[in-house]
């Protein structure tokens, strides 16, 4: 009898409801996959900022190279030799140190920009998107246990 109670009008709104919740579900894979884009774009930006680090102190420490031995090529006196060195090793240890100091300072950019990729997953939803499916189940519990439950146990 309580099957007969019961209106198809009564299982519509139910049935309406629950679109709101996969179209919700929808959204989220959407977001969270403009998300994965943002990042992967934020983590190439980066690698390609690293590989620019990396030419320029390359060309640099080339360029240096080249000088360096250009001088070497000719003769000099051991005080010439000694400062050819010791130059060479200055600006080797000044470009070590700018080029790691550049490396952090990407790195520490990459980790904001994943950050800010990711924020967009925090905010907060206005309404619970799976309020209904959750009444939905609860409903169907409660008709289990209350109903059909006594229904079944005066037919065994």
């Amino acid at each position: 009898m309580n099957e007969k109670s019961r209106s198809p009008a009564a299982q519509a709104p139910t049935t309406q409801n629950l679109a709101g919740p996969w179209s919700f579900l929808t959204d989220l894979q959407r977001r969270q996959m403009a998300i994965t884009t943002e990042n992967a774009c934020a983590v190439f930006r980066n690698i390609e900022a690293t590989r620019s680090v990396q030419q320029q102190t390359a060309q640099k420490s080339l360029s240096q190279h080249e000088l360096a031995a250009q001088q070497l090529q000719k003769p000099c006196e051991p005080g010439e030799l000694l400062a050819i060195q010791s130059n060479l090793l200055q600006s080797m240890v000044q470009g070590a140190m700018q080029y790691w100091q550049q490396l952090g300072a990407i790195a520490l950019k990459s980790q904001v920009d994943l950050m800010e990729g990711s924020k967009h997953i925090l905010t907060p939803v206005a309404e619970d998107p799976l309020k209904p499916i959750l009444q939905a189940w609860q409903n169907s519990l409660a008709h289990t246990f209350n109903g059909d439950e006594q229904r079944a146990s005066t037919t065994h």
